[in-house]
C-alpha cells in the first residue's frame, strides 16, 4: 500500500448504520471491507445532524451508509409505523446532507415481518426511500437495473475447526440443516410438512419469535426425524454442523427477499444448498453450478429431490469460481465504485 493510499484512508470519512450489530456477521465483514478505504464512524443522531445543517456544515462526511434501516418502518404487529418512517424520512434526508455521497443497501424488498395487507405499500414507500441516496447497492445481480449497482454479499470467515464441539443431543449420522434466525417468514412449519420421511432435518437458529418456535416445537411431535434446537449457537459449532451435513435447506421465496444470508455462509464453506427458487437463486444458480445449488419451484417438488439423495457429503472442490464472483476483490470493486473513489 503506497504513502497515497494511506491518506486517502485517513482522510475519507464514512458514517456507517448500524454502527454495531453482534448478531449480523454480515455487518462486520462489510466494515471490515470498507475500512480499508476509508474510517468507519456511527451515523450521527437526528439532533446532531439537525444542528449541522443549521451551522451550513454540509461536508462532516464523504459518505453515509445505511444497512436494514428499512426494518424500522413497521410496528411489532407488522403494520406500517407512520410517524416512526416519517421520522426516519427526515433523518436521513438531514444526515445525507452531511456527506458528498449516500449510499443505502437494498437487503429487502420490504421487511421480513411486514404484515400481508402492508406488504405492498411498504415496498413502495421504501422505492421512495431509495431516492433519497446517490447509490442503491443490491446483493443479487437479477435486481442490478436503473440506479441500483451490483455487489456481490461478502462471503463469509470460515476457520478450521481443530477441536470437534460437544453436542447436549445426539447427532443422526445423515441429515439436511435449516441454519438462521427462528422467525416465521422462512415458513419452516410448511418445510418440516412436507418432508420426506428417510431424510433427517436439523433445524438450528437464535429464536427471533419465541411464539414461533414455540409453536414449531407442537408440530415437531409428529416428526420423528425432524432435531429442533433452536437458541444461539457459536461460530465454530453452526460450521461444524452444517459441513457434516448432506445440505443446506432454504425453504421460503417470498416477495420480501433480494438474497439469502444463509446461501452466502453455506457457499462460504462450499456446502450444497436445496432451495425454493427465487429470483436471485435463479440468477445466481448458473454463476454456482448444480454441484453447489439445487433449485425447484415450490417446496413439494424440493422436498421430492431430497427424498431421492444419496449420503453424500462432497464439498464443492474447486472454489476458483466462488472466490472470483464473490470474493473480497470482487465486492470491494463495488465497494470503491459505491463510494465514488476514483484514485485507486
Amino acid at each position: 500500500m503506497n504513502v497515497q493510499m494511506s491518506q486517502n484512508i485517513a482522510e475519507r470519512r464514512v458514517a456507517f448504520y448500524p454502527e454495531n450489530d453482534k448478531t449480523n456477521a454480515y455487518i462486520s465483514r462489510m466494515k471490515g471491507l470498507i475500512s480499508k478505504y476509508a474510517k468507519i464512524e456511527p451515523i450521527p443522531s437526528l439532533k446532531l445532524a439537525l444542528i449541522k445543517a443549521v451551522q451550513g456544515n454540509f461536508s462532516v462526511y464523504d459518505t453515509v451508509w445505511f444497512n436494514f434501516i428499512e426494518n424500522d418502518f413497521i410496528k411489532s404487529n407488522g403494520k406500517l409505523a407512520v410517524f416512526k418512517t416519517a421520522k426516519i424520512f427526515i433523518k436521513t434526508f438531514l444526515i445525507s446532507k452531511l456527506a458528498r455521497r449516500s449510499v443505502f443497501v437494498r437487503h429487502n424488498h420490504y421487511p421480513h415481518a411486514t404484515a400481508s395487507e402492508h406488504a405492498e405499500l411498504l415496498k413502495r414507500i421504501i422505492d421512495v426511500y431509495e431516492r433519497l441516496f446517490d447509490c442503491i447497492i443490491t446483493h443479487s445481480g437479477a435486481e442490478a437495473e436503473g440506479a441500483k449497482i451490483y455487489c456481490p454479499h461478502p462471503l463469509y470467515e470460515i476457520r478450521p475447526i481443530t477441536k470437534t464441539p460437544v453436542l447436549d443431543y445426539a447427532l443422526p449420522q445423515n441429515y439436511f440443516v435449516v441454519f438462521g434466525r427462528i422467525v416465521r417468514y422462512k415458513k419452516i412449519e410448511e418445510l418440516i410438512k412436507h418432508f420426506p420421511d428417510n431424510q433427517c432435518l436439523l433445524i438450528i437458529g437464535s429464536v427471533g419469535d419465541e411464539l414461533y418456535a414455540r409453536e414449531l416445537e407442537g408440530e415437531l411431535d409428529l416428526k420423528s426425524n425432524v432435531i429442533f434446537k433452536p437458541g444461539f449457537i457459536d461460530d465454530d459449532i453452526a460450521q461444524y454442523l452444517i459441513e457434516g451435513s448432506k445440505g443446506l435447506v432454504l425453504s421460503h421465496s417470498d416477495d420480501d427477499m433480494v438474497v439469502s444470508g444463509s446461501f452466502f455462509y453455506a457457499l462460504s464453506i462450499h456446502k450444497k444448498v436445496f432451495a425454493v427458487s427465487t429470483k436471485f437463486l435463479e440468477w445466481v444458480q448458473p454463476v454456482v453450478g448444480e454441484d453447489m445449488l439445487h433449485v425447484e419451484p415450490d417446496l413439494p417438488s424440493l422436498c421430492t429431490i431430497i427424498s431421492s439423495m444419496n449420503y453424500s457429503r462432497d464439498f464443492v472442490k474447486d472454489d476458483s469460481n466462488i472466490i472470483e464472483n464473490f470474493g473480497d476483490a470482487r465486492v470491494c470493486k463495488s465497494i470503491v465504485m459505491a463510494l465514488g473513489i476514483n484514485d485507486i
